[in-house]
C-alpha cells in the first residue's frame, strides 16, 4: 500500500515537473520574438533586350516578419531586399504576384505578410527614330538688333524611347540659350532635353549659333 502510494505520488510530482518544464521551454522560445512591418524598395531585374519597364503600380512594399528581436534589430539594408524578375514578362501590361520567394531575407526570419500582394507592370518595346533639333531661345537682343538666322550643329539626332513616346515626336528641344540684351552673335553648345529617351549616337549636345545683327544692316 505504501508502495503504491509511493508510485502514485511519484508519478504526479513527474507529471508537474514535465508541465512545468514545457511552459519554462515555451517561454525560453517566445521570449524576444517581436513581430515588425518593413517597408522595402522593389527591384525590377532581367528586364529583356529592346524593352523598357516604363511603369509600376508600386515602388515599394510592406513587408511584415517575425523572429527573434535582436535579429530583427542587427538587419541591415544589405539583408533585406525584394526583387520582381521581369524577364518572362509579356509586353504590355501584366500582373506579377508576390510570393515569400521574391523576398530576400536572414533565413531565420519568417515573413508573415506581403502588402501589397501583387505589382502591376507596363513594359514597352524600344525603337530608335531620327529627330530634328529644336532650339530654345530665351529673352531678345538688345533694342535695334534682331536674330537674323539660327543654326543647329548637328541639326538632327537618333533618340531611343519607347514606341508610344516616340511615334509621333519629330523633334527634341534644347536646353534655354539666353540672348537678352546680345548685340552680337551668341555662339552655346548646349544640352539635349532628353526627358525619357536616351541618344543613341551618345550625342547628347548640340552647338546653336543665333546670329544677331543691327535693324538697318
Amino acid at each position: 500500500m505504501m508502495i503504491k502510494r509511493f508510485v502514485t505520488l511519484n508519478w504526479k510530482i513527474k507529471l508537474i515537473t514535465l508541465v512545468l518544464s514545457v511552459l519554462l521551454w515555451s517561454f525560453v522560445t517566445f521570449k524576444g520574438q517581436t513581430e515588425v512591418i518593413l517597408e522595402l524598395p522593389v527591384e525590377f531585374k532581367n528586364v529583356p533586350k529592346g524593352y523598357e519597364l516604363s511603369n509600376t503600380s508600386t515602388n515599394t512594399v510592406n513587408v511584415s516578419i517575425s523572429g527573434q528581436e535582436r535579429i530583427i534589430k542587427a538587419i541591415g539594408p544589405q539583408d533585406m531586399s525584394v526583387y520582381v524578375d521581369v524577364d518572362k514578362v509579356k509586353p504590355g501590361e501584366s500582373i506579377v504576384y508576390l510570393k515569400n520567394s521574391n523576398i530576400k531575407l536572414p533565413p531565420s526570419l519568417t515573413i508573415k505578410k506581403i502588402t501589397p500582394s501583387y505589382v502591376t507592370l507596363h513594359i514597352e518595346e524600344l525603337i530608335t527614330k531620327t529627330v530634328s533639333v529644336k532650339p530654345v531661345i530665351k529673352g531678345s537682343p538688345k533694342k535695334g538688333y534682331v536674330i537674323s538666322e539660327i543654326t543647329v550643329s548637328p541639326d538632327n539626332v537618333s533618340v531611343t524611347g519607347t514606341k508610344q513616346s516616340l511615334t509621333r515626336r519629330t523633334t527634341i528641344e534644347t536646353e534655354p540659350i539666353d540672348i537678352k540684351d546680345a548685340t552680337s552673335t551668341v555662339e552655346k553648345t548646349v544640352p539635349i532635353i532628353l526627358k525619357n529617351y536616351t541618344v543613341a549616337s551618345q550625342r547628347d549636345t548640340v552647338k546653336v549659333t543665333v546670329v544677331i545683327t543691327g535693324e538697318n544692316k
